[in-house]
């Protein structure tokens, strides 16, 4: 933990009720500006401790789960581009920690980002965050460690729009409710007031707490947060440097009765910086930091199942069953990929004799066909097509046949005709990456 961090634990011990205003005072402007090219170090530790109570089968009872969570992120920021308001939308990063741990029971889980992606540009769209790396794909939870992590910039929205004096207290805006409690449309208010304003080393800090009540509907449902915290802003640097927030969440069942708690502790440190050898112009110098359908792709990398391939996002990995993976788009289209032994990987004739036979006893209309044909080596990709008419419906039934040295596998896409020109290059382009690590 950093020295900073621990610093401003010890803050805690300040009582608000022992402060009584200085009257005449000046007051004192506390608001950030951004600028291309503008760096950052952001360290934060998060601990939280969930309670979710869960019926028996028979309802008379309930049970209680409990588990942990702990992070640990420490990376350098570099602002690319800003939106009509001067906030950040597109930053640099270079993630020297970030990990994530949970405890539920016996059972430790850990997750990291890997080495070779620790360089990521982070876009965001109002509230939302989508990371990608020049460097290589992600994995799905690469991105969910990223995404939920706190874009410090939108706490802009804890600062007083006027300049206001020690005693003097305001309401936070919806841009910082949304990012403290991630609710799609919070309600309630946050109330921020000055404390007071002192001098730490050769620096003036004003030193704010914040509380309140905030609910609305999260990823988890009805929800309701009851935060508390403080922060210190630097009146030198005009930035807020050190955050630091106790909060309790209570999860609700459709019936507004309590199915849940979680209660933790986060702490952030952030400082300006001049110049960072990873986020320096040499360092970025012919690296693309726009985001394409190329620096997009997400990594499927399962060592269970001995597969690994690369995906557009629009695509979900919908379920794995034994060794089979179901990738679903919107709209009906989806993929069926299956990992084989070598021996057990049918040629392109059989396959298609195969799947013209299951289609035959579904009462499929045959409307075209290709026959097989490679279009890829190394691995072997083969495909072939059949457009049908099946239960009313209009598919095209795209098939591909992958064969390397010791395994294979066979992919079946099914796209409704309106999505082909789409999502078919997908598709193929999702066959041509399969690799069979088992």
């Amino acid at each position: 933990m950093s020295g900073r961090i621990v610093v401003w634990l010890a803050l805690w011990g300040v009582s608000v009720g022992v402060f009584s205003p200085v009257w005449g005072q000046p007051s004192v402007r506390m608001s950030e500006t951004y600028h291309d090219g503008q760096q950052f170090r952001i360290q934060s530790r998060m601990r939280g401790n969930s309670k979710f109570f869960l019926k028996t089968k028979d309802r008379k009872q309930q049970e209680t789960l409990t588990k942990t969570d702990e992070s640990s992120v420490d990376y350098v920021e570099r602002v690319l581009e800003r939106d009509a308001d001067g906030l950040p939308i597109r930053v640099l990063r270079w993630y020297e920690r970030i990990d994530f741990r949970r405890t539920v029971g016996p059972e430790v889980m850990a997750s990291t980002i890997r080495d070779a992606v620790r360089r990521l540009v982070v876009l965001r769209n109002g509230h939302l965050k989508a990371p990608f790396s020049p460097d290589g794909p992600l994995l799905l939870s690469e991105i969910e460690l990223v995404r939920v992590d706190l874009f410090t910039p939108l706490l802009r929205g804890l600062l007083p729009s006027a300049g206001v004096r020690p005693g003097d207290s305001w309401e936070a805006d919806g841009l910082a409710l949304r990012e403290l409690t991630d609710l799609e449309k919070p309600e309630g208010s946050l109330r921020c007031r000055l404390l007071e304003v002192r001098p730490e080393g050769e620096r003036k800090m004003a030193v704010v707490t914040f509380e309140g009540n905030i609910h609305g509907v999260g990823e988890d449902g009805p929800t309701r947060h009851e935060l508390e915290g403080r922060y210190l802003f630097d009146l030198d640097t005009a930035c807020l440097r050190l955050l630091s927030l106790r909060g309790k969440q209570v999860l609700l069942d459709e019936g507004g009765i309590e199915a849940g708690i979680v209660e933790g502790t986060f702490t952030l440190a952030r400082e300006p910086l001049n110049h960072h050898p990873r986020l320096s112009d040499e360092s970025i110098k012919g690296v693309s930091l726009r985001e394409d359908t190329d620096n997009t792709l997400l990594l499927f990398d399962d060592d269970d199942l001995g597969l690994r391939f690369l995906y557009p996002r629009r695509w979900r990995v919908h379920a794995k069953q034994g060794r089979q993976v179901m990738i679903d788009a919107d709209n009906g289209n989806g993929i069926l990929l299956t990992a084989l032994s070598r021996s057990d990987t049918p040629t392109a004739s059989q396959l298609a004799k195969e799947s013209s036979e299951f289609l035959n006893g579904q009462k499929a209309r045959l409307l075209g066909a290709t026959a097989p044909r490679r279009i890829q080596e190394n691995p072997d990709v083969e495909m072939f097509t059949f457009e049908v008419e099946m239960h009313r419906e209009r598919l095209i039934l795209d098939y591909f046949i992958v064969r390397d040295a010791k395994a294979g596998a066979t992919l079946a896409a099914r796209i409704v005709p309106q999505n082909a020109r789409e999502l078919r290059p997908e598709v193929e382009r999702i066959a041509r990456s399969v690799v069979i690590t088992k």
